[in-house]
């Protein structure tokens, strides 16, 4: 080992400092003439995905993606609901502190508390 233990990898990147952002900018937008490219196709990609669901020899995980796909795009991805309650969330994190380190007992109560208030 090139470096003693306990001291930082001089090849590593040091990381970002505490509270400070790898993209500040955030995620580029999409050019407006590579977005209107792209609705050019809408047709044409919505027959291709028709033709995949309707084809009877096409294997039935493509047949769902095909249907799921037109599904989502028009009537919209459907939200997740967690209808989560106290109790449930001192049993997970209890189960997480049995499998190996991490909160349980009086650390669930007062995460399940905070969560509540």
């Amino acid at each position: 080992m090139p470096f003693k233990k306990g001291q930082p990898n001089p090849w590593r990147h040091p990381g970002f400092q505490k509270g400070q952002s790898g993209n500040p900018g955030g995620r580029a937008k999409m050019p407006p003439e590579v977005r209107e490219a792209l609705k050019a196709n809408t047709t044409s990609a919505i027959a291709t995905l028709r033709k995949l669901m309707e084809n009877s020899r096409a294997k039935p995980y493509i047949r769902l993606a095909a249907a799921n796909s037109i599904l989502d795009r028009a009537w919209g991805i459907p939200r997740s609901a967690i209808d989560v309650d106290r109790e449930t969330i001192i049993q997970a994190l209890d189960t997480r502190r049995r499998g190996r380190e991490g909160y349980g007992g009086v650390e669930a109560l007062t995460m399940a508390q905070a969560w509540q208030a």
